[in-house]
């Protein structure tokens, strides 16, 4: 047996899609590492390379385990949000932009998730996640080693 993960594209426009997912342990795999949740290559049209995805918002139920959404990059992983069970059931972005990409150059316009605790066949949950498609990614301060914020080439005095 092997842990069950679906995901389904609830509905997609120009800018935005919902996508609905359930998880459920065997109790016997363990955890989910890297678990693609979505991909714009996959989106229609697919987005372009330039182009980014944030989350709006999530709606969930989860139970017995901790969940991690991360964006891919091409050094790694890059750690967005967690999710644990027992809290709001219901978390809101939008009114400041989204937790978006900020990989720039970096992305590879996947949103991951991984599994903290997921071990026992009680081990499950349910989310929506509504979100938005952008034409141009942010500019990419953090993996370059200049704080977001700053901009480069800036004398700033009192720092």
């Amino acid at each position: 047996m092997a842990n069950y993960v679906e995901t389904l594209l609830i509905n997609e426009g120009p800018s935005a899609f919902n996508t609905h997912t359930f998880l459920r342990s065997d109790g016997v795999t363990g955890e989910l590492v890297n678990q693609p949740l979505v991909s714009a290559s996959e989106l229609t049209p697919p987005m372009g390379t330039t182009a980014c995805m944030s989350i709006w918002e999530i709606w969930y139920q989860i139970s017995g385990f901790t969940l991690q959404f991360s964006w891919k990059t091409l050094t790694g992983v890059d750690p967005v949000w967690i999710i644990t069970p027992g809290v709001d059931s219901r978390s809101k972005f939008h009114r400041f932009g989204g937790l978006i990409d900020t990989s720039g150059m970096y992305a590879q316009g996947q949103l991951l998730m991984n599994t903290q605790g997921f071990n026992a066949t009680t081990c499950q949950a349910s989310f929506v996640l509504r979100m938005r498609k952008h034409d141009v990614a942010p500019p990419n301060y953090k993996q370059v080693g200049i704080p977001q914020g700053i901009l480069p080439g800036v004398t700033y005095s009192g720092i």
